[in-house]
């Protein structure tokens, strides 16, 4: 199991990242995600190096926080997306994404993140598994801030956050 994802995914301000508390049989962790990344615009030869024939090979892609957040489109980040993911799948992968977690910080970000999270919704950016997070405490507007279930910095899941939503959820979706 590969990881690729901005700071949520690497595990900024957790005890324990979301990828490593996903436990399943037939699956070795490789959380390359890289906290302030933006959502990367081609398949690397990192991600090439874990593929195994024969294997579960499965790859989650989480981003377009830091896309939003700096000012990208909804559109262009999630063009962005699919194209990993399409190229992804061409390599063979099982490609689960999800949608943009509430962030208040810098503040009004809600719109540009509704927009990304309904084209995910809506489209799938192509991946065969969506994680729809716009229901939980992590995913509605302005939850940031009112949730409990975020650092102080308002971006990042706390452990509660990561433990009790993150997880199930992610580990739900695994083929």
């Amino acid at each position: 199991m590969v990881t690729v994802g901005d700071s949520i995914t690497f595990g900024v301000g957790v005890t324990t990242p979301w990828p490593s508390l996903i436990t399943s049989t037939g699956y070795t962790l490789h959380n390359i995600a890289v906290s302030g990344s933006n959502c990367p615009t081609h398949v690397t030869s990192d991600v090439y190096s874990f593929y195994t024939p024969g294997q579960k090979n499965t790859l989650y892609v989480w981003c377009g926080t830091n896309n939003i957040a700096g000012g990208q489109s909804a559109s262009s980040t999630y063009s962005t997306l699919s194209t990993y993911i399409a190229e992804a799948m061409a390599i063979g992968f099982y490609v689960i994404t999800a949608t943009m977690l509430s962030r208040d910080s810098p503040a009004g970000l809600d719109t540009a993140r509704n927009a990304y999270n309904t084209l995910i919704l809506a489209n799938t950016a192509g991946a065969n598994a969506v994680v729809d997070f716009t229901g939980t405490q992590l995913g509605c507007n302005g939850c940031a801030t009112t949730s409990g279930d975020f650092n102080v910095d308002l971006i990042h899941p706390n452990n509660t956050g990561e433990t009790g939503i993150i997880v199930p959820a992610m580990q739900a979706v695994l083929p």
